[in-house]
């Protein structure tokens, strides 16, 4: 998806791209918020996967990405995370955050979601099957047996 197209516009486009017959619609993170757009896209389209292309982790809470990415997660299995770093410049310039070694920051990050999520699934009752098999090589990491059809995409990053 365009980053040029506007946010009032979302609805529409995603709908388009639908009726096209296209499977899935990437969202960037450029001028608006992925999470938001990806909102948009799901909740106009009935079978259009929506994958962020990158939501960029360090500026965010978790907590509060956790919870969008889990509501976001529910529309079918349709959405997919995928999550970035961002340059050192941008993170501190323009996001005000102060820089850390991003290895080890994205490796933290993402196990804090994952016990997010694994809280949230204790707390309600969900109940896994399998082990994740689908979605990301390392199987440590939530795959599409987490949200049947979901996927949590990052770079694979070793500590």
């Amino acid at each position: 998806m365009s980053d040029r197209v506007p946010l009032t516009e979302t609805a529409d486009y995603a709908r388009r791209v639908e009726a096209m017959g296209f499977d899935v619609l990437h969202v960037p993170e450029t001028v608006h918020d992925s999470m938001q757009v990806a909102l948009l896209a799901l909740m106009s389209t009935e079978h259009l996967r929506v994958q962020t292309s990158l939501t960029l982790a360090f500026p965010r809470s978790p907590m509060l990405l956790a919870l969008q990415a889990w509501d976001l997660a529910r529309f079918g299995g349709r959405f997919d995370l995928g999550l970035g770093s961002q340059i050192r410049q941008n993170i501190e310039g323009r996001f005000g955050v102060p820089w850390r070694d991003p290895i080890r920051w994205m490796s933290d990050y993402v196990e804090t979601v994952r016990a997010i999520w694994r809280s949230f699934a204790d707390w309600i009752g969900v109940r896994w099957h399998d082990r994740p098999t689908a979605g990301l090589a390392d199987a440590s990491m939530p795959g599409a047996v987490w949200f049947p059809g979901g996927t949590l995409n990052h770079v694979g990053l070793r500590v």
